[in-house]
């Protein structure tokens, strides 16, 4: 049997130039995470004025300012 691969959610809560966004992951406190850094296993990609590119789990997700993604399966 497969182990059991918990979901991660990510908000968006803001951006820095091209350089950092705001985060939070798993109902945690919003931090601030440059390009290439990680938390958890939400790595920032990209950033481009109200927007940010995140790769978790191997996927990666184009987020803008206020947005969630979750990868729960529903």
């Amino acid at each position: 049997m497969a182990p059991a691969v918990l979901a991660t959610n990510v908000i968006l809560t803001g951006v820095f130039g091209d350089k950092a966004a705001i985060i939070a992951v798993n109902g945690g406190e919003p931090r601030t995470i440059w390009l290439g850094q990680r938390i958890g296993n939400v790595t920032l990609v990209s950033v481009d004025k109200e927007r940010a590119t995140v790769e978790v789990n191997g996927n990666r997700r184009l987020l803008i300012r206020g947005q969630t993604y979750s990868t729960a399966a529903w």
